[in-house]
């Protein structure tokens, strides 16, 4: 595999940084900068092309690969576990692994998150397999909790290997329930604009009232255009997580 061969989405629409969703494909050279910058610390300051500086800030999915930093070379299996976040009640704590598997010569992830509780050993709650819906080169990465400690909000990366398609969505975890979702933030956000868009959007964490932040803008392609008229510039919006809904942060109801 080449760097021609495998182009790194850079993340858009749907689900990604700080910050997850929306779809834009990187250059090579974005590729190379974003591949050394996850080698070295997950949190890395990068360079990106100017359309995505303004929405992405830091990396919380790592890109886990069977292949080196240049993506050159063949390698084989890679694992890496994030950094584990505490609740601010100090009962809840989670972190990811993910697992970059040779398969018949070929690399494809497997990402868990795992959430302890009062100090108890951490339990698996979720895992993301590879699959040719949800990418091949999947991973996690945990963002924050909420103030009421009954949130974590973790970065999905949804990445496919020998492909410039991709990108990264919201998944939440709740405490209350156990359970984990990945809800549309981008339909969410649509239904409030009334309109049909192409977003990317990260995730800037939460508010005092436990609502998901992000920061919204239209989705620019690498050659400038926008590909919808939804978002003028980048506006912050907040998603609940009870409710499912979307709102303009300026809207805070």
């Amino acid at each position: 595999m080449t760097l021609d061969d495998q182009r790194l989405p850079c993340f858009t629409a749907r689900e990604f940084w700080q910050y997850p969703l929306a779809m834009a494909w990187m250059t090579k050279t974005a590729l190379f900068l974003l591949l050394v910058a996850a080698s070295t610390w997950m949190h890395s300051a990068i360079t990106l092309p100017a359309q995505i500086k303004s929405t992405i800030d830091r990396i919380h999915a790592p890109w886990v690969s069977c292949y080196d930093k240049n993506g050159k070379n063949f390698i084989g299996p890679k694992d890496e576990r994030t950094p584990m976040l505490t609740s601010p009640n100090k009962i809840y704590r989670g972190y990811a692994e993910i697992h970059a598997q040779a398969n018949a010569g070929q690399c494809r992830n497997r990402a868990d998150l795992f959430i302890s509780t009062r100090g108890a050993p951490f339990k698996l709650v979720f895992t993301q397999m590879a699959s040719e819906k949800n990418g091949t080169a999947t991973s996690l990465g945990p963002v924050g909790w909420s103030p009421d400690s009954r949130w974590l909000v973790v970065e999905r990366g949804l990445l496919f290997y020998e492909s410039d398609s991709g990108g990264i969505g919201l998944l939440l975890y709740d405490t209350q329930s156990g359970k984990v979702s990945t809800p549309e933030v981008e339909t969410a956000i649509q239904n409030t604009l009334r309109k049909r868009c192409a977003l990317r959007y990260g995730i800037m964490g939460f508010d005092g009232r436990n609502r998901v932040k992000l920061r919204v803008t239209d989705w620019v392609d690498e050659l400038g255009d926008r590909q919808s008229q939804c978002i003028r510039g980048a506006a912050a919006w907040l998603f609940d997580p009870i409710s499912l809904t979307a709102l303009a942060a300026q809207s805070d109801r």
